[in-house]
């Protein structure tokens, strides 16, 4: 019946947009981090470990803070509700509903913040002298939250075009500005948070005129009852995912030096690549559109394979940055800078996990189970801080990494569960043993083969993560999947060749 073949096919289709828009989030992403980490050079000569380390607080400070009063939260409602309107004017009213309420909500969170600065900056660096820089952060972070929104409803229009070429323009200007008040003007800290303040309003200030433009300003009050209920739970676990992921900074700053907790810090922002090249670049373009394909025929197939490649990307991507880690430091930082040997590989691993984690996280929010996520994240995170207080006296840093992969794995596996009771997705378990026994069994020995020349450790690493690609397409993915696999990365050659890259 080649009616009903033509569904299927379709659905097919249209995921593979996905994909397509997964790709270019990713080169935005992996811009940045190119960006970031060639200014990693520039930034150790003119700040210090100590200097580092203020900065990681300060923007969990800024961050904590818009957690706790959900303006994160937001954007994901938006996003549900958004594709649960009947008409294109409702979904505009939708929009617009969401960027006035961020701008009312994060205006009253900075002006209470900015209040108590003094508090925080004594609650957190233990003396008053960083309140006036906290007072600029919670500027800046007023600012980013419509940022934030506006671009969520960029990602759901499918403009992911536009996206690339305003992170890509904003993240030079921001670069330039660190060059010129760090670099040139001798700044330090402060110079890297008038650079984000800058960029902020100047972000803002356009991505709301171009919104505007698009959906006009239209106030709905009937929809606010329905963002509250919906992004209530999320509040609570966006403080819990905040929680997992610097909770450790606080118990290392009692339990290490600033030094030690600014090498952590660069140790996590390189095990955090993962999630930038395939889990956020992913997220960007599914969380904003799976919803649509949820009602399609035969979805549930779609989604686990979705998930097998998925998880295949970010198996690679893990196993390449803990192998590539070492080198790429070494040319990168001065040695004062060096993470401890397995500091990285524990933490890349961690968020590997992580990632999982969160699409099978996603499949819940169709049914809008926010309060089953509220739930699972508050107990990934009460698992962490008991982690954490066991782990980090006894262990320092170490410990940390520990209870970074422990927290992880509990949450992957709570999940996971919930979601195959909600959907039943066909997923293969044996397949993610088998794939996770290859990924620590190829790292221990790709770690064992050292050379003396850079280059030639760069080959080899080179070499070891291709045929941990293989033998993980091997283990891992069916035979249908490895051949849709080839025939994309062909495509993808051959459109390079031909200068029109897919």
């Amino acid at each position: 019946m080649p009616g009903a073949q033509a569904v299927p096919n379709a659905a097919r289709n249209s995921l593979r947009g996905v994909f397509q828009h997964s790709a270019l989030y990713a080169f935005g992403n992996v811009a940045s981090r190119v960006v970031a980490f060639l200014a990693i050079p520039f930034y150790s000569r003119f700040l210090s470990p100590a200097q580092y380390g203020l900065i990681e607080l300060i923007e969990l400070s800024t961050q904590t803070v818009a957690i706790a009063f959900g303006l994160q939260a937001i954007g994901t409602a938006m996003t549900r509700l958004y594709h649960d309107q009947a008409s294109p004017e409702a979904e505009r009213s939708v929009a617009s509903t969401a960027l006035v309420a961020t701008a009312v909500l994060s205006g009253g969170v900075a002006v209470l913040s900015i209040a108590a600065s003094g508090a925080i900056s004594r609650a957190v660096f233990h003396t008053d002298a960083w309140a006036t820089l906290l007072q600029a952060a919670f500027l800046a972070m007023f600012f980013a939250s419509t940022v934030e929104v506006v671009l969520v409803y960029e990602r759901m229009r499918g403009h992911a075009w536009f996206y690339l070429a305003y992170s890509l323009v904003m993240l030079c200007f921001n670069l330039l500005l660190n060059i010129l008040f760090i670099g040139g003007l001798g700044a330090g800290v402060w110079g890297f948070v008038s650079s984000k303040l800058i960029t902020s309003i100047g972000g803002a200030g356009f991505l709301a005129w171009r919104l505007r433009r698009e959906v006009g300003w239209h106030w709905r009050g009937a929809y606010v009852p329905e963002f509250v209920r919906f992004s209530a739970p999320l509040i609570l676990s966006g403080l819990s995912y905040f929680a997992i992921h610097f909770s450790d900074r606080f118990f290392l700053s009692s339990a290490v030096s600033l030094a030690e907790l600014g090498r952590y810090a660069l140790a996590y922002r390189f095990a955090m690549m993962v999630n930038a090249l395939v889990g956020d670049s992913f997220a960007k373009s599914w969380t904003v559109s799976l919803y649509r394909h949820a009602n399609d025929p035969g979805w549930q197939e779609q989604f686990a394979q979705v998930a097998a490649y998925f998880t295949f990307a970010v198996a690679l991507a893990g196993f390449a940055i803990a192998v590539f880690g070492p080198e790429l430091l070494r040319v990168m930082v001065p040695a004062s800078f060096f993470p401890p040997g397995l500091l990285l590989p524990v933490l890349v691993l961690a968020y590997v996990v992580r990632d999982v984690a969160d699409f099978f996280r996603s499949l819940l929010l169709i049914n809008k189970r926010s309060a089953w996520v509220g739930k699972v994240a508050l107990a990934a995170a009460v698992l962490n801080l008991l982690a954490n207080m066991l782990l980090i006296p006894a262990y320092g840093v170490y410990g940390a990494a520990w209870a970074t992969l422990l927290t992880w794995s509990g949450y992957l596996v709570v999940c996971w569960i919930a979601a195959d009771r909600e959907h039943r997705l066909p997923v293969r378990v044996a397949s993610y043993v088998r794939l996770l026994g290859l990924t620590v069994v190829a790292y221990a020995a790709a770690v064992t083969i050292h050379a003396d020349g850079f280059a030639v450790q760069v080959a080899l690493d080179g070499a070891a993560i291709a045929l941990f690609a293989v033998a993980a397409a091997a283990v891992f993915l069916s035979a249908a999947e490895r051949q849709a696999v080839v025939r994309q990365v062909v495509s993808a050659v051959a459109g390079i060749a031909r200068g029109r890259p897919a």
